[in-house]
């Protein structure tokens, strides 16, 4: 399985992780723990920095995985399927892991790439204009 939680970030001289892969990477002795730690042994001069999502999009992808994406994509992609040949290029399907990030690809960049694509996904409905539709009927 391709690991997507922790990756090297060459131009800023970081290994940047997931807040969830640092959390299992506290764990002394977790598969997470031993991964960051080859990293740090083998990059010693990277500083390692969380990522956090961008504000305003975590809740919009809370509860969204890569399965959902891809239901939500072969509903909504344009007439060349453009938008899911894109997201077949950074995800794979294998029977054992089920959907996997490729190329380094972390969850928070493809879920902001997924929310560029689809802006109307999950967003919060303007109460007022149903109301203001509501009465008027």
């Amino acid at each position: 399985m391709t690991n997507t939680a922790l990756t090297l970030n060459y131009k800023n001289n970081t290994i940047e992780m997931t807040s969830i892969f640092a959390k299992k990477a506290g764990i002394y002795g977790s598969k997470e723990y031993e991964m960051l730690l080859d990293a740090r042994k083998s990059f010693p001069t990277f500083r390692v920095n969380i990522l956090k999502a961008k504000k305003g999009q975590t809740n919009r992808l809370k509860g969204v995985t890569l399965e959902t994406m891809f239901k939500y994509i072969s509903e909504h992609d344009n007439e060349k399927k453009e938008i899911m040949a894109a997201f077949n290029e950074m995800v794979s399907q294998n029977k054992d892991d089920g959907y996997v990030l490729e190329n380094g690809i972390t969850f928070v960049e493809i879920g902001q790439w997924f929310l560029l694509q689809f802006p109307e996904y999950n967003k919060p409905k303007d109460f007022k204009e149903m109301l203001k539709t509501k009465i008027a009927a």
